[in-house]
């Protein structure tokens, strides 16, 4: 009801977190882009291999790993192009999960992030430092809704305020 099942779920946003972290560490220890990098990969990889194969965890490690070997290798990966080839590796190892909803979700909210959440922030205007705050949460449970609806029948209006308050918590 209060649209916040995905931060108790082991979910994407854990692998990036934590992936985060990795390259924040590198980063500290003054490695370049390459090891940050390398960092968060294999922190994201590490964790699926803790947590197991689930849609959402192999969706984010995934486009870590992808993300990593295109900054290696000096080349620039558009988010939506990472969101695309994980999605063709994932179904081609397991055509089912093209049916379950937590893999539907995960592409989903990620779809939003990497394409109406910088729409949304760009016309913000002056507004920009407080649409940072709801643009993410907006942009995923935009792009989102229709499975939602779908599946669910309902939506949590109070969905968006609080995952303001929580996700920083």
């Amino acid at each position: 009801a209060s649209g916040l099942v995905h931060l108790l779920a082991l979910s994407g946003l854990h692998v990036v977190w934590l992936a985060s972290i990795a390259r924040g560490a590198v980063a500290s220890l003054g490695g370049g882009v390459g090891p940050r990098a390398v960092a968060g990969a294999l922190c994201a990889a590490l964790y699926v291999g803790l947590a197991g194969p689930l849609p959402s965890l192999l969706r984010a490690a995934a486009q870590e790993c992808l993300v990593a070997a295109a900054t290696l290798r000096g080349r620039a990966l558009d988010p939506v192009q990472a969101l695309a080839l994980s999605a063709l590796g994932l179904l081609a190892a397991a055509p089912g999960w093209a049916g379950d909803l937590g893999f539907q979700l995960s592409y989903a909210a990620t779809l939003g992030l990497a394409t109406l959440g910088p729409w949304l922030t760009e016309r913000a205007g002056r507004g920009r430092a407080a649409a940072g705050l709801l643009v993410p949460t907006l942009a995923a449970q935009a792009t989102a809704l229709p499975l939602l609806l779908a599946r669910f029948h309902a939506v949590s209006w109070v969905g968006v305020l609080s995952n303001l308050v929580a996700v920083p918590v």
